[in-house]
């Protein structure tokens, strides 16, 4: 039977070191919850890089189709019957040596984005100007 007049002295230790042990576990959980939502957020903007790079290259695909129809390039992507990624933008200077394109992507800030230039067309008025023709390069 227990003794009425409070706890021995190896109890109230157990206790608190259960409580100790609980609360070391609740902040490993938050510290592991953290690193993974981080992760989770870089890989979601590298996916948006991802999507506006491969939109950037196709779209110089459907440039030289278009080239070869009309020996022009063109200014749209409408004309050039281009549908982007959900998300992308792109916008389009030609002339007629070359052309070049800016894609930005909604969810991304608005100094962030990729480029493509094609030939001695203009340079692009975009985040990043391409080293080389047909190199898409981005700010990430």
């Amino acid at each position: 039977m227990r003794d009425s007049r409070g706890f021995a002295l190896i109890e109230v230790a157990m206790e608190g070191l259960a409580v100790s042990a609980f609360l070391l576990v609740v902040t490993l959980f938050c510290v592991q919850s953290s690193i993974v939502a981080s992760d989770i957020s870089a890989t979601r903007a590298q996916a948006r890089f991802d999507a506006m790079r491969w939109d950037l290259e196709n779209l110089a695909d459907w440039q030289a189709l278009h080239f070869a129809d009309n020996a022009t390039f063109s200014n749209s992507i409408a004309i050039l019957r281009f549908t982007p990624t959900e998300g992308v933008n792109i916008s389009l200077e030609a002339s007629a040596v070359g052309w070049s394109g800016v894609a930005t992507f909604d969810g991304l800030n608005s100094g962030e984005g990729c480029a493509i230039r094609f030939g001695n067309g203009p340079i692009p008025s975009g985040p990043v100007t391409p080293a080389a023709p047909r190199e898409v390069s981005c700010t990430q």
